[in-house]
């Protein structure tokens, strides 16, 4: 059975069922949300129950918020196996199996990734580790993107017009990176690395070093 088979056969009704009766046993019942409602006298003969009907609606809510999330993993496994063919469906799944059975990698992916260096392990898990690396490779928004953006429109002005392509480039990492350039400056090796760099790149008519 492939990846995709064995998610799609999690989602039915018995198999939600198991895992909300096994996750009461376990943290107990979830408060239920209550809604506000005006009640009349009809509510008041018909033996009007909020708290059994509070009980209902919270489990069919848990119940389509895990359906959703189920078919959001086989859409994007889909999407996953089939943009990246390189990946090993049967072992992928063995592999995420492993990690999930065991709670020494119930990791953030940076933290997992590092643990499977330290650990020796991108060859036994290599699928994972592959995929860990598409994880943190690949930015998960724009943001990043637009900050480059803005961070060009104020380097790059009618001033700066002619300015090279590498030139814009350090100038635009200074600028976004900024905070790692003040690290830097406060150990005083920033300025002796500058100067030193700047000093032989070409003769110059200065001296610059001093021994």
């Amino acid at each position: 059975m492939s990846t995709l088979s064995a998610l799609k056969a999690t989602r039915t009704d018995e198999t939600f069922s198991r895992i909300y009766e096994e996750t009461v046993k376990a943290v107990g019942d979830p408060v239920p949300r209550r809604k506000r409602r005006h009640r009349g006298w009809d509510d008041l003969e018909q033996g009007f129950n909020q708290h059994q009907e509070g009980d209902e609606e919270t489990v069919v809510s848990f119940r389509r918020l895990y359906f959703q999330i189920v078919d959001g993993i086989v859409s994007e496994l889909a999407q996953l196996i089939n943009t990246y063919p390189f990946f090993d469906e049967q072992k992928l799944r063995n592999e995420l199996q492993t990690l999930y059975s065991n709670r020494l990698f119930h990791k953030p992916p940076g933290e997992l990734i590092e643990l499977l260096i330290e650990d020796d392990l991108q060859g036994t898990l290599s699928e994972v580790y592959k995929l860990l690396q598409l994880m943190l490779t690949i930015p998960a928004t724009s943001a990043s993107a637009e900050r480059s953006f803005s961070c060009l429109k104020r380097i790059k002005t009618y001033l700066r017009n002619t300015c090279g392509q590498d030139r814009l480039v350090n100038l635009a990492t200074i600028s976004i990176d900024s905070v790692v350039v003040e690290d830097l400056k406060a150990t005083w090796k920033f300025y002796d690395i500058v100067i030193d760099h700047f000093s032989t790149m070409k003769d110059r008519r200065m001296a610059f070093l001093f021994k």
